[in-house]
């Protein structure tokens, strides 16, 4: 069947007309021609351009894939056929139904309903363009792209892994088991799998608590502590989706060997084929100098290094001493260099100079701050592994007291651990070059090795057990502000160096003395 125009310029006019009613044929037509499935095409591009405009995470590129597929010539309808949905797209559908079984919302898809009755043409367009909407939202909230999570917290580095809708779109039109690929689009991390299951557990027993409160005929006395029981089982629900969360953002493959750091549990491990090869305490940043989530790769390990004072040290804790003729820099065994070359930092005028200027640093020695070991995986946040000569801050049960990287109890082990599976290296071979060996000594992995540093504040061991940690960042606030559609309304931090430095020199007072100890506990924690 085809359809006839008199003019081409009568094309959007004739497809509205389409999109809004039966097929239509004007056999007197002599000019111009437009099959029936080029009708179909542009009558669901104009509604796709009819849409309000795109404001969630990734929801343009979803438009932009399917106004590419319908501009395609060899493009077809893909989820309908005269009579409605087709087969695969119902099966598609249900299991998009059940994406609350999965942490996500299903009233989010405005999913389609299966009509019985035969539906018109517009009907038809409609349903097309609704069930290629829901389907590529749910593969990109599958795959953690309900929020930005940089948009949450500058201490969010992740970027989900999101899934082409281009691909998306291929393979559930092709797929033998349609099902099966969006079950796949989820995360496959055996703790997420874990997590998952928990919640489901915990869903199913909420759900149970609401029935029997429904039907139950006991006193009002009895009744408060039945709520209680229901805000727990709801606060414990939304932890585990809040972590689910979280999994989503991870990499799909973390490494077949890899370092992972949860930072609300305050502990590292040296995974191996998602084992664990090692494990150790660590001390983590302070809550205002958060630990940052993000993943890299460890490629150097570095005995007696130098300790290069990161800017916002210099800005917000040595110049405000420096300002008032303090000796912070001596007392700390500190050193400053510009161009090249040590200078007397009583020489410069630190209200008319920045002092990111300078190299400051500190030579290796038993009070250097990275103690004897350091482990580098190069990263914008200037975030790294090491020792430290504060070994009494690994008793305490919460050790968030860093300035935002991660010291280890027994760095040595650490080393031990990575360098026998890289160099083959003995703890003897570690030992001799700690004792004997040159300074800022940097050993290159032969592999680099993945380092994850994540904020799971639930966990779910091998036997099924959960764990729960203290969410000492407060993010989970701002992942529910995520999920809630509230992203917009949280306050961003803001690292503005300059603006630090400026107000730090507007509060000296040249008279003044300033108390260096304050500084001292700060960064090595003594």
């Amino acid at each position: 069947m085809t359809l006839r125009f008199r003019h081409s310029g009568a094309m959007a006019l004739a497809c509205i007309a389409f999109a809004n009613s039966a097929f239509a044929v004007e056999p007197d037509a002599p000019e111009a021609l437009i099959t029936q499935a080029e009708a179909f095409q542009i009558g669901v591009r104009l509604k796709l351009d009819a849409l309000p405009p795109a404001r969630q995470y990734g929801e343009q590129a979803d438009r932009n894939a399917l106004a590419a597929y319908y501009a395609s010539r060899s493009s077809r309808p893909l989820w309908i056929d005269q009579e409605g949905l087709t087969n695969r797209a119902r099966k598609i559908l249900k299991e998009i139904a059940r994406a609350d079984t999965w942490g996500l919302d299903a009233s989010h898809f405005n999913i389609p309903t299966f009509a019985k009755a035969k539906l018109d043409n517009a009907q038809l367009i409609e349903m097309e363009l609704r069930t290629s909407l829901a389907i590529l939202k749910y593969a990109r909230h599958a795959r953690g792209g309900r929020m930005d999570p940089k948009q949450l917290s500058i201490d969010m580095d992740r970027t989900p892994a999101l899934e082409e809708p281009k691909a998306v779109i291929s393979s559930l039109s092709t797929s033998a088991d349609p099902v099966r690929y969006l079950q796949e689009l989820h995360p496959q991390h055996p703790q997420f799998v874990r997590l998952r299951a928990a919640y489901l557990k915990v869903a199913n027993e909420i759900t149970k608590g609401e029935e029997d409160i429904a039907a139950s005929t006991e006193n009002l006395t009895k009744k408060p502590s039945r709520k209680q029981n229901r805000n727990s089982k709801r606060a414990l629900s939304n932890r585990l989706l809040y972590n689910m969360e979280m999994w989503r953002w991870m990499p799909r493959d973390l490494g077949s060997r890899y370092v992972a750091a949860n930072i609300p549990e305050y502990k590292i491990r040296v995974m191996d084929n998602e084992k664990i090869a090692h494990e150790e305490r660590i001390v983590v940043g302070k809550i205002q100098n958060k630990t940052p989530i993000f993943s890299d790769e460890m490629e150097r390990i570095v005995f007696h290094p130098f300790w290069g004072v990161p800017n916002s040290i210099k800005v917000k804790e040595l110049l405000p001493s420096l300002l008032r003729g303090g000796n912070i820099l001596e007392k700390q065994g500190l050193r400053i260099k510009y161009r090249g070359r040590d200078i007397n930092p009583r020489s410069v005028d630190w209200a008319a100079t920045d002092i990111r200027k300078f190299h400051v640093y500190q030579p290796p020695s038993r009070r250097n701050a990275l103690g004897i070991v350091k482990f580098m995986f190069p990263n914008k946040h200037a975030i790294y592994f090491h020792d430290t000569p504060s070994k009494h801050l690994f008793k305490k049960k919460a050790r968030a007291y860093s300035h935002g990287c991660m010291r280890v109890r027994d760095p040595l082990k650490f080393a031990e651990v990575l360098l026998a599976r890289d160099k083959g290296w003995r703890r003897s071979k570690i030992d001799s070059l700690v004792k004997a060996g040159p300074k800022n000594n940097q050993i290159s992995l032969s592999s680099k090795v993945p380092v994850h540093i994540m904020y799971f504040t639930a966990w779910v061991d091998d036997e099924g057990k959960l764990t729960q940690f203290k969410d000492i960042y407060g993010h989970e606030r701002l992942i529910r502000m995520g999920l809630e559609g509230k992203t917009h309304l949280i306050v961003k931090q803001k690292r503005n160096l300059t603006e630090a430095r400026r107000r730090v020199v507007s509060r000296a007072r040249p008279t003044a003395r300033s108390s260096d100890r304050s500084w001292q506990r700060q960064v090595f924690g003594n």
